[in-house]
C-alpha cells in the first residue's frame, strides 16, 4: 500500500460479532486519518471478507457433495443404508414429539437369483434400477425410499397407522408387479415381497432396520 510512513499498530480488541464490523471502521478511523490510506486498507479488507466469503461457501459445497455421495446408493441413486438410517432417525424423533406413528415398508426383489442367472450383475442392476424408479413414482413426495442392499429396499412413511400402512404396502408390491424387465432382447416379470416394521418413536433406528415383520 502506498504509505509514507508505516501506519502504527492498531491494538485488537474482543467485541460482539453485530459490533464488529462498526469497531473496525472506527479503528481505522483512529489510527488512521489520512482518506486515501483508509480507503486503501478498507478496500484490502473488502476484498479479503470477499474471498473468505467464497472459501467458506466452497467448503460448506464440498461438505454438502460429501455428504450426498456417503448417504446415496451409487446403483440406484436411492439413499444408502446409511442415509436411510439417519432420514428415520429425525422420523423417529417427529413420531415421538407428535405423537403420530409411522411405518418401514421393507420390499424385497424376488427374483434376483434368476435375473443374475439369466442376465449377470448388468441386468440385476437394470432390475435394481427399475424397482427404485417403480418406488419412486409409487411414493408421496415427502416419503423416503432407500436401497438397503442386494435386491432389498426401504421406503420410510410418517403420519401413518397401521391399517393404511398394510394398503401402502399392496400398493407398492401391485406397482412393481406391473413392471417388466426387457434386458438384451429376453423379459422377465418382476415380482417383490413386502413386510412392515412399525414405529412410534422410541425404537432404535438401526434395530428397526433390522426388524421385519412379514405383511
Amino acid at each position: 500500500m502506498p504509505f509514507d510512513t508505516p501506519a502504527p499498530a492498531m491494538p485488537l480488541t474482543r467485541t460482539a460479532p453485530s459490533q464488529a464490523i462498526p469497531t473496525l471502521l472506527a479503528e481505522v478511523h483512529r489510527h488512521l486519518p489520512d482518506q486515501a490510506s483508509r480507503r486503501a486498507v478498507l478496500a484490502r479488507a473488502e476484498e479479503i471478507a470477499r474471498g473468505a466469503g467464497r472459501a467458506l461457501r466452497g467448503r460448506a459445497a464440498r461438505r454438502r457433495m460429501l455428504e450426498h455421495f456417503a448417504s446415496t446408493d451409487a446403483t440406484t441413486g436411492l439413499l444408502n443404508r446409511r442415509g436411510l438410517r439417519s432420514r428415520l432417525a429425525e422420523r423417529l424423533a417427529e413420531a415421538r414429539r407428535h405423537n403420530e406413528p409411522g411405518v418401514l415398508i421393507f420390499v424385497d426383489l424376488d427374483s434376483v437369483a434368476a435375473i443374475a442367472g439369466r442376465f449377470g450383475a448388468p441386468g440385476v442392476d437394470a432390475a435394481l434400477l427399475m424397482v427404485a424408479e417403480g418406488l419412486r413414482h409409487a411414493v408421496r413426495a415427502d416419503d423416503s425410499v432407500g436401497h438397503l442392499g442386494a435386491g432389498s429396499f426401504g421406503v420410510l412413511i410418517s403420519r401413518i397407522d397401521h391399517e393404511a400402512a398394510l394398503g401402502s404396502a399392496a400398493r407398492l408390491a401391485q406397482a412393481i408387479a406391473r413392471l417388466t424387465l426387457v434386458f438384451e432382447g429376453e423379459a422377465e416379470r418382476l415380482a417383490v415381497s413386502v413386510g412392515l416394521a412399525p414405529f412410534a418413536g422410541n425404537e432404535p433406528a438401526e434395530a428397526l432396520l433390522d426388524r421385519e415383520v412379514v405383511a
